[in-house]
């Protein structure tokens, strides 16, 4: 298709640890989405998380690099200063940069959805991107579409199917369910003691 806009995708998360879930996520979204470049973007400092204590910035990228080092059209994107808030809009504006042009297509878990409407200029994000909403529970394809939609009426949404609902990461740090976590990721954190209780 000539004249049609390269396709970038864009995978945001803390990542504390990465889990199998992620990776069906980048999957799927290549599969369905066939972007040009999935950027993988670790928060140095999530807002959202400001109270909760997370593996470091560094430990995180770390194990992103066991995990998607070496796959193919995806790219770990590391650059946030150390004091830097993480905010989406920032990273779109700096992929864009990157990428004068292209078709920026946001990966939104289902989770993350519940809370939105509390972003950082959310709308003028939705303005900029398709969501790509990952389904990871019950909640109904058009719930998702229809609460994008209230907060930008013009919000442009797939609805990728169902992934491993069952994958988390708080899963790993509160009850050591490893069965989620890649056997590498597993070595690094138990070589580097990323998590001292685990």
């Amino acid at each position: 298709m000539s004249g049609a806009k390269k396709k970038i995708g864009v995978f945001g998360g803390t990542f504390d640890p990465v889990h199998k879930g992620h990776s069906e996520v980048v999957a799927a979204v290549k599969k369905e989405i066939r972007p040009y470049k999935i950027y993988v973007v670790p928060a140095r400092n999530p807002w959202m998380k400001k109270d909760k204590k997370i593996a470091s910035f560094k430990h995180r990228v770390e194990m992103l690099k066991v995990v998607f080092g070496k796959t193919e059209n995806v790219e770990i994107m590391a650059d946030e200063k150390e004091e830097e808030i993480s905010y989406t809009k920032k990273t779109l504006a700096k992929i864009e940069k990157k990428h004068p042009g292209s078709a920026l297509y946001l990966v939104l878990g289902e989770d993350v959805l519940t809370r939105i409407n509390e972003w950082k200029d959310i709308k003028e994000v939705l303005k900029k991107v398709t969501a790509v909403c990952v389904k990871r529970g019950e909640q109904a394809e058009g719930d998702m579409i229809r609460q994008l939609k209230e907060i930008y009426q013009e919000s442009k949404v797939v609805v990728l199917d169902k992934v491993n609902s069952n994958a988390s990461s708080t899963g790993y740090k509160k009850n050591n369910n490893t069965s989620f976590i890649s056997k590498d990721v597993l070595k690094y954190i138990y070589k580097n003691n990323v998590y001292k209780n685990g």
